[in-house]
């Protein structure tokens, strides 16, 4: 199937991954980034070691699963997710997420999948983010299919209709695939599934019969929620620029930083939430619909799944409840029918409690060697006593004028302590080995400037509850004059 698409946007093949792992280990960064997902080693091990994968399995299970490990050990406090029971081995699906980060997104979700036994998937990936040879040869042995964005608008249709093709005949194949709902991040916590994008899905099928164009995709909403944002400083100083009235536009090394910064950043808490996948049952009540209504209704169908899916934190809260302009604190447990995976010696299916050691944002992947992941079940528990869920909705908590119930006193002087950091600029700026890049010294903005930064940074972290509650965003950011 995979061969069926251009040699230069498509997956490598296992036949191809001999000749992939020779130039990942002749790249002069290799051994730095083989240092990062198994600190210790020698560049000559780590050269045998990826000349020795030759298949695209056993590069995913060998190099890919330990650099999830080493994330999710060194800069998260817990992992849990949720998977549908109606998500089977043997059929594919095309897996639909908010996108918060550039390469957690997704390289998370792959974890979720083997700890369920079930394939990992196809990614698709803009051609922005592959910044050199390394970085290509290292995606695409990672299932990775290439989106081109630029071109023409003939070439960019072509582009669109190959992409389109591609996740249709990996469905149609048994195989999965994820997209982001939107083309670039998500950077105020408004996820919004792009109708373009829509669009896009349905150009490989039938356009007269919609209903079945989307059936046939076996949709899965996936709700991505963190505890702190990945690169939540560097979206705030985007969106600053913003409002100043200027058109943002990104320099040279900026997308590598964003990769890096979220990679490494702290991130406390990271719930994945896999949905029912879409049926017709689903989409026949737009089934009278014109085309354009129809996709604009489905796109509002996946935004509710997803929002229906997340994890709100204490972070989501405390944010909320600043911008509402209330004092509040008070306490809660925090629980929900999840699977929570810590570190252990061994991968296995032993219980285990979750591990996790307080970083700052600065703090890089460092520290002792990757020794595994262990899955611990938590059933049975009551979804009223959930801190954190969407259907909090549905249980009176709209009516709430403060959400201090959701959050300890310590929980929000720590996040206040967060806060207080977006005077600091070395936490706006670049990694110390990146240089070049646009800054902005929050110390040296004007009150207003000042204020506006940390309305940009508290929205971020509250419009996730304003979506789960279905209640008005926290959106309007006014040009600073």
């Amino acid at each position: 199937m995979i061969e069926d698409f251009p040699e230069h946007l498509r997956p490598y093949t296992d036949k191809e991954i001999p000749a992939a792992m020779q130039r990942i280990a002749a790249h002069k960064y290799f051994p730095q980034v083989a240092e990062i997902i198994f600190p210790g080693i020698t560049p000559e091990q780590a050269i045998t070691k990826v000349l020795s994968v030759k298949t695209v399995c056993q590069f995913q299970m060998e190099w890919m699963y330990a650099f999830n490990q080493r994330v999710i050990q060194t800069t998260l406090e817990s992992f849990t997710y949720h998977i549908s029971p109606l998500i089977k081995p043997g059929t594919g699906y095309l897996y639909i997420s908010n996108h918060r980060d550039i390469i957690l997104d997704s390289s998370l979700l792959q974890m979720v999948l083997v700890f369920n036994n079930l394939p990992t998937s196809m990614i698709t990936y803009g051609d922005n983010l592959l910044v050199n040879q390394l970085a290509e040869d290292i995606a695409r042995s990672n299932k990775m299919f290439k989106v081109v964005r630029q071109g023409n608008k003939r070439e960019l249709f072509k582009n669109s209709l190959l992409l389109s093709e591609f996740m249709r005949s990996c469905v149609r194949h048994g195989d999965s695939c994820w997209i982001a709902q939107r083309n670039g991040r998500t950077k105020d916590g408004l996820d919004k599934t792009s109708k373009a994008l829509v669009k896009m899905m349905a150009m490989s099928g039938n356009r007269n019969d919609p209903v079945e164009n989307y059936a046939a995709l076996n949709i899965v909403p996936v709700s991505i929620s963190y505890e702190y944002e990945p690169c939540d400083y560097l979206k705030t100083r985007e969106l600053l620029l913003g409002a100043h009235g200027k058109i943002y536009k990104k320099e040279e090394g900026e997308d590598l930083n964003s990769m890096l910064t979220g990679i490494i950043q702290w991130k406390g808490k990271v719930h994945i939430h896999l949905g029912d996948p879409l049926t017709r049952d689903d989409l026949e009540p737009y089934c009278n619909e014109d085309f354009n209504s129809f996709t604009a209704s489905l796109s509002e169908l996946i935004d509710k799944r997803i929002y229906k899916g997340y994890k709100c934190f204490p972070s989501n809260y405390i944010a909320y409840d600043l911008l509402q302009g209330e004092v509040a604190g008070g306490g809660g447990t925090a629980s929900d029918t999840v699977q929570i995976i810590a570190g252990s010696s061994a991968f296995s299916t032993a219980s285990e409690t979750p591990h996790g050691t307080a970083q700052d944002t600065s703090s890089g992947i460092a520290g002792s060697s990757v020794q595994g992941i262990t899955c611990s079940s938590v059933h049975g528990i009551d979804s009223s006593s959930a801190r954190g869920t969407a259907q909090d909705t549905a249980r009176g908590f709209a009516h709430s004028i403060t959400l201090g119930e959701h959050y300890s006193v310590q929980e929000k002087a720590a996040f206040l302590k967060r806060l207080k950091k977006i005077t600091d600029p070395s936490l706006i700026l670049s990694q110390k080995s990146i240089e070049g890049l646009p800054r902005i010294d929050f110390n040296k903005l004007t009150a207003e400037e000042y204020a506006k930064a940390r309305q940009i940074f508290l929205n971020i972290y509250a419009n996730p509850v304003c979506s789960a509650r279905e209640s008005p965003r926290f959106c309007a950011i006014q040009p600073i004059s």
